[in-house]
């Protein structure tokens, strides 16, 4: 039952990004906190907050957290996870964990454009 929730906080997440990517660029175009940055600031925010929360039920708390906030910003989840690494006296690995995946992101972005560009 947790994969409905999962899906329907998905749905929402998706839009919820979409619409605020409209909003940000109609009303902050010049600016340069926009689009993806304020939507992952607001992200990690969101996560942290609600993973606390011991008010909601399990379900609920599934449906915001994987479903609605991995669908608004994975970018919430890689600062959650840097934050745990460092919450469990790991600052090396919370360091490398970040640096890994910015780094490697990057280069798969890199090649996946190329790649890409040569198939197409």
């Amino acid at each position: 039952m947790n994969f409905i929730y999962v899906m329907i906080g998905g749905a929402l997440g998706a839009s919820s990004r979409y619409f605020a990517g409209i909003f940000l660029k109609k009303y902050f175009l010049h600016s340069f906190l926009t689009g993806s940055l304020l939507i992952n600031i607001l992200g990690s925010f969101l996560l942290a907050f609600f993973i606390q929360s011991n008010n909601l039920n399990d379900s609920l708390k599934i449906m915001i957290t994987t479903g609605f906030m991995g669908a608004f910003t994975t970018y919430s989840t890689f600062s959650y996870e840097i934050f745990s690494h460092y919450t469990n006296n790991s600052v090396y690995n919370a360091l490398l964990y970040a640096f890994l995946m910015l780094f490697l992101s990057f280069i798969a972005t890199v090649l996946g454009f190329y790649i890409g560009k040569l198939v197409f």
